[in-house]
């Protein structure tokens, strides 16, 4: 028998869940974690693969050391969220003393949750809500159903069975990474070479949960993270709440993807678009020249011209229309090659070849403004700029507010009329300032088509975003630091034309 600090997967439930009915010699969860099991024996060939499932402690029985120690040190956790779940001091202490044994970044990866009943994500544990999520109910009107409940039919292809399938991949290949089991016959994908790019799923209507949650499947199967973590993650107390979480995961994502249907669901206010057009009109605002990538579907059988609503239609007619099996096909293939790009060593095109005149073999000039107080952040955008071969040219004002005074304005003006292209630092600068900056590089660029300047977001974190709504302006995520591959890409995109 496995030693207490050597289980492969923990369990983590509440009793409460797995109450058989009458006749039953078997609850819900001891049966599904059954079914789990056995296939995880399947998929890592490994028939004696250490699980740790209490079915035997009652919910009122003390927690002992020994089993918290065993919580604490399981490679992966398998938890069951509900709201007898939430009410149980006993899951709750399971959790905390699997989460404080290793850091937040290893979350994703090791903890696995099954939701089988709606609960708000606000109660959640907040490092609970990014991880791995596979929703194992469907709503009737206002009622919550179970997926095989009370007890599972064995039909391949069922939304249960799939759960099952996509959760025994998960926890194996996980385990396989962190140093396989004994026999195991699942090893990492070699293809992504360590590459593991974020792909953006927007969250779907309601009527398309299933199809969301078998697209996010086959994504995670092939080894890539998936964000948002399921189809109801996003904030939609207020319009802003929303675009600003969409936002943050655009800016990490390397791949967009959105399936329609014939609605666009709810809308924030009566006067708003809905939650679908605001997700798509941010992603193509963000999917500057194709990069990244932006796949949009709908079901063959949809006819847009059938659709009243005409913002919506409009997506549909631009969406691919085909099979979901066939759609999803083209989204891992459209991810294994931006992930074989990830993986090729950084190279900058000549100008000519990105669209930018006949400069054939000259570097671009790119001023770097910023405000005296964040010249340390743009000293490192310019070093990079500068390892990339191209000059930077380095400006900076002592005001953090909108107006920069006439002489800054007119040394900016120098500057920039000797551009190619502006990075505008937004670490302890005003948004004001931000705004001002862009409205004067954009009036003196004055390239309307092509793709002229950036905006790099640092730290702090508790500023308000960025709202700039141009797409020859691209907004780079750098709360945890700028990359050279993030300054890279917009030199490369310069002077590309603007994307349709």
């Amino acid at each position: 028998m496995a030693s207490p600090l050597s289980y492969d997967v923990f369990v983590s439930y509440a009793h409460n869940d797995d109450t058989p009915l009458p006749g039953m010699s078997r609850g819900w969860v001891t049966t599904f974690f059954g079914n789990l099991e056995r296939e995880l024996q399947i998929k890592s060939g490994d028939k004696q693969l250490p699980v740790f499932h209490d079915s035997i402690l009652l919910a009122n029985q003390q927690v002992t050391p020994t089993l918290l120690e065993a919580v604490g040190a399981s490679r992966t956790l398998v938890l069951f969220l509900s709201p007898s779940y939430l009410k149980s001091s006993w899951c709750q202490q399971e959790l905390i003393s699997f989460l404080s044994a290793r850091p937040s970044s290893r979350n994703k990866e090791s903890v696995f949750i099954v939701e089988i009943e709606p609960v708000a994500r606000e109660l959640w544990h907040p490092r609970l809500r990014e991880l791995t999520q596979l929703k194992l109910y469907s709503m009737e009107g206002d009622r919550s159903v179970r997926m095989g409940y009370p007890s599972p039919k064995v039909e391949e292809g069922t939304p249960y069975w799939s759960r099952i399938n996509e959760l025994a991949h998960l926890i194996v290949k996980q385990l396989a990474a962190s140093g396989g089991t004994s026999g195991s016959l699942y090893p990492a994908a070699p293809a992504l070479a360590g590459v593991r790019p974020l792909v953006w799923v927007a969250e779907p209507t309601e009527d398309l949960f299933e199809e969301w949650n078998q697209l996010v499947s086959a994504l995670r199967q092939a080894g890539y993270d998936v964000a948002p973590a399921s189809p109801e993650s996003y904030d939609r107390s207020s319009r802003q709440a929303f675009e600003s979480a969409v936002s943050r995961d655009l800016a990490a994502a390397k791949l967009f993807v959105q399936v329609l249907g014939r609605s666009g669901g709810r809308r924030p206010t009566a006067s708003d678009p809905s939650w679908t057009s605001i997700q798509a009109a941010l992603a193509a605002q963000a999917s500057i020249a194709g990069a990244p990538p932006f796949l949009q579907w709908r079901s063959a059988e949809i006819d847009p011209i059938q659709v009243a609503d005409e913002k919506q239609q409009a997506l549909l007619m631009d969406a691919i229309a085909s099979g979901l099996e066939e759609f999803r096909k083209l989204v891992v293939t459209t991810a294994d090659k931006v992930a074989e790009q990830m993986a090729q060593p950084v190279s900058v095109a000549p100008v000519a070849d990105r669209g930018g005149g006949d400069r054939l073999g000259e570097s671009l000039a790119i001023c770097v403004s910023s405000i005296e107080e964040d010249e340390s952040l743009s000293s490192s955008v310019a070093t990079m700029i500068e390892s990339l071969g191209h000059s930077a040219l380095v400006s900076s004002t002592s005001h953090r507010n909108g107006t920069a005074g006439i002489p800054s304005l007119q040394a900016l003006n120098n500057v920039i009329g000797e551009s190619e292209g502006v990075v505008i630092i937004y670490g302890k600068a005003t948004l004001d300032w931000v705004n001002s900056q862009y409205m004067y590089a954009r009036k003196v660029l004055n390239r309307r088509q092509v793709v002229w300047g950036a905006v790099l977001d640092f730290p702090p974190a508790d500023k308000p975003p960025p709202k700039v709504y141009d797409r020859n302006l691209l907004l780079l995520d750098c709360r945890e630091g700028v990359t050279r591959d993030q300054i890279a890409s917009f030199v490369d995109a310069l002077g590309r034309p603007k994307h349709v």
